[in-house]
């Protein structure tokens, strides 16, 4: 079982990598609280984990590659107001 950066890890770009793996941990927890094993508890919390987590790695890479050349100019204002809503939902 893996959380935080070992499954995850971002660029610096949004800040939420310490964030993530809190809410790593706190959703691992909870899952092994309530499964009937350790293998429904861990599908459950990569269920629960993956959307959220794909989208701060992909944003955090897409201000990368934008600054670096690699790729189109993101707006880091809006992406980051953008992200905020993202991770402002219920885990």
């Amino acid at each position: 079982m893996l959380l935080g950066d070992a499954v995850h890890a971002t660029t610096p770009h949004l800040g939420q990598g310490a964030g993530m793996a809190i809410e790593d941990a706190i959703v691992l927890a909870e899952e092994l609280g309530k499964g009937e094993s350790p293998q429904t508890a861990f599908a459950a919390y990569r269920d629960r984990r993956y959307e959220r987590c794909r989208y701060i790695v992909e944003q955090s890479l897409a201000i990368c590659h934008g600054q670096i050349g690699k790729g189109p100019q993101v707006d880091n204002h809006k992406a980051t107001a953008e992200m905020f809503a993202v991770v402002s939902q219920p885990i």
